[in-house]
């Protein structure tokens, strides 16, 4: 989980996103929101971000 902005921990986080970039061919803004593909494999990323990062820490009703 990355806390306080640990080097490795954001080295990590960068590697992530890199990949996703590099795996859906995303070489302008307009490629996120122009192609399908992009949408459809961002679950995984988000996933992995969460994973890198942390999941909130927070009540129901903090949700709302």
């Amino acid at each position: 989980m990355i806390k306080d902005g640990n080097p490795r921990e954001l080295s990590a986080l960068w590697d992530v996103c890199a990949k996703f970039i590099r795996e859906n061919g995303i070489t302008a803004p307009e490629t996120v929101y122009q192609t399908d593909r992009v949408a459809e494999n961002s679950l995984p990323l988000i996933e992995a971000i969460c994973e890198a990062v942390g999941y909130a820490d927070y009540d129901e009703e903090d949700a709302a």
